[in-house]
């Protein structure tokens, strides 16, 4: 059986279609996940966790938000800072790539 591993923003709307029937209309803001696993696809998802995201998750999340309202405003020193920030992540992205069984990934093991 073929496995899929989806990655979802974490929106309380996305949250409010997965805790849904399948078959009802908000799920469509999930991709094909339902038709998929119709098809005898093993589906897992990252929003199977209830609660906050991870520590790590957030601050990638933070980081990257701020590159992009730098990058918005054109403070390039407000960019670089981010992708610091983001680079300090990415061992414990890489390592959490591992243990979900990503066998590549765009972190560096550090």
């Amino acid at each position: 059986m073929t496995s899929l591993y989806y990655l979802f923003r974490d929106a309380p709307q996305r949250r409010a279609a997965l805790a849904l029937p399948v078959g009802s209309p908000p799920r469509y803001a999930l991709y094909g996940l339902d038709q998929l696993a119709e098809r005898g696809y093993a589906i897992r998802h990252n929003l199977e966790r209830q609660g906050p995201s991870p520590v790590w998750a957030r601050a990638t999340g933070a980081a990257i938000k701020r590159a992009l309202e730098a990058a918005r405003v054109g403070d390039v020193a407000g960019v670089e800072a981010a992708r610091e920030a983001r680079d300090a992540e990415d061992t414990e992205r890489y390592e959490l790539a591992r243990e979900v069984g990503l066998k590549v990934c765009s972190a560096n093991p550090g």
